[in-house]
């Protein structure tokens, strides 16, 4: 593949539904920490860099970062 992901997760309590909700209608829900994360991801990889963030499944959240490996 051209791309190398990164997955982040845990087994805490979860995010807030409102929050998730906000999250998945691109509204920034998650503070200034994941909106410079998500600049700078779009600054150095344009439409080809990505960051999701969600729930699991079983409990917890998951983020996923994706970079296109021929910038690493």
């Amino acid at each position: 593949k051209d791309h190398i992901r990164f997955y982040i997760r845990d087994n805490g309590c979860g995010l807030d539904e409102s929050k998730y909700e906000m999250r998945r209608q691109n509204q920034n829900s998650h503070g200034l920490g994941i909106a410079n994360i998500t600049k700078r991801i779009e600054l150095l990889f344009g439409s080809e860099g990505h960051i999701a963030i969600g729930n699991n499944e079983d409990c917890g959240v998951c983020v996923e970062l994706r970079f296109p490996k021929r910038y690493i």
